[in-house]
């Protein structure tokens, strides 16, 4: 069987379409210059949701057949518009009876969708609909180089001159902004962390130790994450995959993460490179960054073996041939 892909990512790294090299994907279908973080002008309606629609679109005019993965749920709502049946979903992205989820059960209907947790997948098997779950991976592009890093103030760079360890909060999906703002506090109070945040919105601050960021782009954000020795998700749960991109993107850059334990993330916890946030928080990424330096090699291996699109691909394959093979419910 030969699928057809359709991406809304941007388009492939030289040497990193990792789709292309498996001989199960016929081709990969995607769009120029895709809405950064699914948005335009504000609106996903008019960032993710006309994207949808304009991969859909091309596959139409481009002929596509055989069956479709789409690498985003829109993506089938609009690949079922434009006329085409056999449509299997990667990811999920909404809360369980939510608008979004409910629109979705009624689109997708027992189409396969393959979720990024257990939980997903779970929640919408007992909706009456058919799901198998994967742990998802991808491949970023490397942040640009820049001297010094890119938007750093002088005060917050002479701060950082100094620092053991640089923790670093990002992302914008399901964050819990009580636990940023204790965590604010609690590096405050010492002299050997630093922490930068780049967690969405329009809130920004630099007190030398504690730099939040407005919102900035793909690039930007995988800068100050590169620079950093431990990455921090605060996640709360809303029954929904969260935290992973940012997870994944932490891991291929060496950096190990910890994060709070939500029902979406539990698979990717393994005590190691990716640990659950304990009761002495400051301490355990303390650690962790410390040693993440030594350690980069061998998280950069991690994620090439578990967490690389080639990775992510062929769980996917695997679990929407086994859906197709065996009819799971």
């Amino acid at each position: 069987m030969k699928w057809t892909v359709l991406d809304l990512g941007a388009r492939p790294l030289e040497g990193a379409e990792r789709w292309g090299n498996d001989p199960r994907v016929r081709r990969v279908i995607r769009v120029e210059k895709p809405a950064p973080s699914g948005k335009r002008f504000g609106s996903r309606a008019l960032g993710l949701g006309f994207d949808a629609f304009r991969v859909a679109a091309r596959a139409r005019l481009s002929l596509a057949h055989g069956p479709l993965i789409a690498m985003n749920p829109w993506t089938t709502v609009a690949a079922r518009i434009f006329g085409y049946r056999d449509v299997s979903t990667v990811g999920l992205y909404a809360v369980e009876d939510g608008r979004s989820w409910r629109l979705l059960r009624s689109m997708l209907g027992s189409r396969p969708v393959v979720t990024l947790s257990e939980h997903e997948a779970s929640r919408w098997r007992t909706a009456g609909g058919r799901a198998l779950s994967v742990r998802y991976g991808a491949t970023f592009a490397d942040p640009p180089v820049a001297d010094p890093p890119a938007s750093q103030s002088s005060a917050f760079q002479a701060q950082n001159e100094e620092a053991t360890t640089t923790i670093f909060v990002g992302g914008t999906s399901d964050r819990d902004e009580d636990a940023i703002s204790r965590l604010v506090a609690e590096v405050e109070a010492t002299d050997d962390l630093r922490l930068v945040i780049a967690a969405g919105g329009t809130l920004q601050f630099d007190t030398g130790r504690v730099r939040r960021l407005p919102s900035i782009d793909a690039a930007e954000f995988s800068s100050f994450l590169a620079d950093s020795d431990v990455v921090f998700l605060p996640l709360t749960d809303n029954g929904r995959a969260a935290g992973h991109m940012v997870l994944v993107e932490a891991l291929q850059r060496g950096k190990p993460v910890i994060a709070s334990w939500v029902a979406g993330m539990d698979e990717y916890f393994d005590g190691d490179f990716v640990q659950r946030a304990g009761t002495n928080l400051v301490t355990q990424l303390r650690a962790a960054g410390q040693t993440s330096g030594a350690r980069a090699d061998e998280v950069r291996a991690y994620w090439e073996r578990e967490y690389s699109k080639e990775a992510f691909g062929r769980r996917v394959l695997g679990a929407l041939e086994r859906m197709r093979k065996e009819g799971t419910p």
